[in-house]
């Protein structure tokens, strides 16, 4: 969910999520896409960053609405300046010509969090 200038809003969602499926009244959801793993029945997870997100752009073609495509952005440091600036959570980090790494962390990304941000907890069931 975003706000009026388009940051993300996560207390929003945790409440709109509280009740499943759409509802009279209920606020809309922006489903932000990044990064793309099958294309045209494909596996796509062994190809770098840049070409997973030049097939995610095609796909998407012009943007719709409750669809946002998240660019990537090369200088990590102003990204970061202005995350903090908005007041919001962090950054994620890629390396360009990365490949998709499934289960644990890869050494490839990294979640810069501004100071007292929550720490991140992984939830089992």
């Amino acid at each position: 969910m975003l706000d009026d200038i388009g940051r993300s809003d996560f207390e929003r969602l945790q409440s709109r999520a509280r009740r499943r499926g759409w509802y009279r009244g209920a606020e809309p959801v922006v489903y932000c896409v990044f990064d793309i793993l099958v294309g045209n029945g494909k596996d796509l997870r062994g190809q770098p960053l840049q070409r997973r997100k030049a097939a995610l752009r095609k796909l998407l073609g012009s943007q719709r609405d409750g669809l946002l495509y998240v660019d990537s952005i090369e200088d990590g440091a102003w990204l970061y300046g202005h995350a903090l600036a908005l007041g919001l959570e962090g950054v994620v980090g890629k390396r360009t010509g990365s490949t998709y790494q499934a289960g644990e962390r890869s050494s490839d990304w990294a979640k810069i969090k501004r100071p007292g941000a929550v720490p991140y907890k992984r939830f089992t069931r």
